[in-house]
């Protein structure tokens, strides 16, 4: 067999090297998202999508969402203006004492389930967030049907976990004192039993009735023939 011999020139050179950040930016996608038939599904709320190492809302991707590792024993969160709330599904088919939820608002408190149902010695109003303080609602502020009923939610958690007396976590004085500030809009929001624009409602239909009823009379007193 015939031997092909190499020849090896080395040519002595200086080279130059510098080192450069790569190009290390991709666009997320779906990649992996939770089928029709998983048991973690849940009607009307988006489920998380993986692609490599981030967990993400499906698309599209709604503005601002928050991310929040919350105690699977304080599944119900809530914000710092009256009528943020989720209620987080807690799968059963998997254990764990914390569960990931997005939230579309910045969250503050995670609350029990059931306050009237748990154990005031183990159970916790935990602070999950920062420490926000609770927003007042304007007296103007007109709301409708499914904000309305949000507000109802959410003041009604906080009653339920302040009735029950339940500490919270942390015990600080700061954050009982934030904790404290909660439950008195809740109550007071509570003792209005109705919103500004339903008491608006309530004036503009008394003064349709007054209204009524004077021209009523009026025509009484027009068709009521004088003397008799």
């Amino acid at each position: 067999m015939e031997r092909l011999a190499y020849e090896w020139r080395i040519i002595r050179r200086t080279v130059q090297r510098s080192i450069k950040d790569g190009v290390e930016e991709w666009d997320t996608w779906d990649a992996y998202s939770w089928t029709v038939h998983d048991p973690g599904r849940r009607q009307g709320v988006p489920l998380p999508t993986i692609c490599g190492a981030k967990v993400r809302y499906r698309s599209p991707v709604p503005e601002d969402p928050y991310t929040a590792i919350l105690p699977a024993s304080n599944p119900v969160v809530i914000g710092k203006r009256p009528g943020e709330i989720l209620r987080s599904k807690v799968r059963t088919d998997i254990h764990g004492d914390y569960c990931a939820e997005f939230i579309p608002f910045e969250p503050v408190w995670a609350l029990p389930t059931e306050p009237y149902h748990s154990d005031k010695k183990i159970a916790r109003v935990v602070l999950v967030g920062e420490a926000r303080h609770v927003q007042r609602l304007r007296k103007d502020r007109r709301t409708n049907p499914d904000e309305r009923a949000r507000i109802i939610e959410w003041y009604s958690a906080v009653l339920a976990a302040g009735r029950k007396g339940l500490r919270t976590e942390p015990d600080s004085s700061e954050v009982t004192a934030l904790w404290k500030d909660y439950k008195r809009q809740a109550k007071t929001l509570w003792q209005k039993k109705a919103f500004p624009d339903d008491l608006n409602r309530i004036r503009l239909a008394m003064r349709t009735l007054v209204a009524i009823d004077e021209s009523a009379r009026r025509r009484d007193d027009t068709a009521t023939p004088r003397g008799v």
